[in-house]
């Protein structure tokens, strides 16, 4: 039996303890990804922006990893969370169960949730020899690659898989993100489905594939409006009208560039009120800014002027980016009841509204937002 007796100690007491009295809401909002980072920088990281509404926060994986420091570390063994000394460490990437049970107290006593994301059906080679074997992985991986596949039509396997997943749950972690974007396509839909029979709602699955709505973390739109609508120096942000997205979805965002054009399809994807993850590394002092000005902040509506010019607006606020390279005045249609000159509250840009017209100086390649609440 894999689930080794003297894991934990103490620890499993307060793990059973949040169990019990902690109940996990459903997931609308936003979710900072602080892969990378430590369970004690994490803390201290959130500290800095605490201020912000966010629903949940994605660690890394809280087991052994085969690298003490990489963010996408494959896991080595699921049973070590830090407590055993192997791959030349007891404490984990993350840090050792201490900080593990400091992590959990600290957010889930602000509501907020807990997604760790894993690389469940996938194991390198030099894979843990006291749990697996390899008639546990396809056929084919051993003749492509170091990198072997997880096949859930082995019995056997399956019943490795399952006690895996009970261990998992016993952990106060509200959702599990499995990462199915470099497996195999023939072998998606059977990791999906095992997840679904034996997951029990706490596993959702982050593809890159666009074809169905089903409820999972994805790429796909991300990846659409950042190639088709926001890439610079050749935006088409006069698309960014039609473009609805898919319902269902929670957005992920997938680059960490603090470039505008970046930040533009972060912030469209925040007006259009979709559920997303964002990279801890975009909160900068401007980044922080720019996303508490659209959350909880509803009824925004999109307004391209041109392939490289947009206005974001609601009744109270209003957000313009420029993506061209060039310092630019130009004009949009007034649908408020408002008037006045109003100085951004970042961006260093102008904003004028008459009748009938907004005005606005930008400079090359920036955002700026306006309260126009106080006139």
């Amino acid at each position: 039996m894999y689930l080794r007796n003297n894991i934990f100690g103490a620890f499993l007491l307060i793990i059973l303890t949040y169990l019990l009295t902690f109940t996990g809401i459903a997931y609308s909002g936003v979710i900072i990804n602080f892969e990378g980072l430590s369970y004690d920088e994490i803390v201290t990281f959130n500290d800095s922006i605490s201020n912000l509404p966010v629903a949940a926060v994605m660690i890394g994986s809280p087991f052994k990893g085969y690298e003490f420091r990489k963010k996408d570390t494959m896991v080595y063994d699921y049973y070590d969370i830090g407590d055993h000394f192997q791959r030349g460490s007891r404490e984990t990437a993350l840090g050792d169960p201490q900080s593990f049970s400091n992590l959990t107290i600290y957010f889930h006593g602000r509501k907020i949730e807990i997604y760790s994301k894993i690389n469940l059906f996938i194991q390198k080679e030099g894979f843990n020899r006291v749990l697996w074997e390899s008639s546990d992985f396809t056929s084919d991986s051993f003749a492509f690659s170091s990198i072997y596949y997880v096949n859930v039509t082995n019995d056997i396997t399956r019943i490795k898989l399952r006690k895996i997943i009970t261990f998992m749950t016993l952990l106060p972690v509200d959702k599990w993100v499995v990462d199915l974007r470099e497996a195999p396509s023939n072998l998606v839909n059977a990791y999906r489905d095992f997840l679904r029979e034996w997951g029990g709602g706490r596993f959702i699955i982050l593809t890159d594939a666009s074809d169905n709505n089903d409820l999972r973390i994805s790429t796909a739109d991300y990846y659409f409006i950042r190639t088709n609508i926001f890439v610079t120096p050749d935006p088409h942000l006069l698309k960014a009208k039609d473009f609805e997205g898919h319902s269902g979805w929670i957005q992920y965002i997938d680059s960490e560039s603090l470039s505008v054009d970046n930040y533009a399809a972060m912030s469209f994807l925040l007006a259009r009120r979709k559920d997303i993850v964002i990279p801890y590394v975009l909160f900068t002092s401007f980044g922080s800014r720019l996303i508490g000005f659209f959350l909880n902040s509803p009824g925004f509506t999109i307004l391209p002027v041109s392939d490289d010019k947009l206005v974001i607006y609601n009744n109270d606020k209003v957000a313009a980016f420029n993506l061209s390279p060039s310092f630019s005045f130009w004009q949009a249609d007034n649908f408020l009841n408002k008037k006045g000159f109003y100085k951004s509250i970042f961006g260093g840009s102008a904003l004028i509204l008459k009748n009938g017209k907004m005005e606005f100086f930008m400079l090359p390649q920036s955002a700026a937002c306006w309260d126009i609440s106080t006139n």
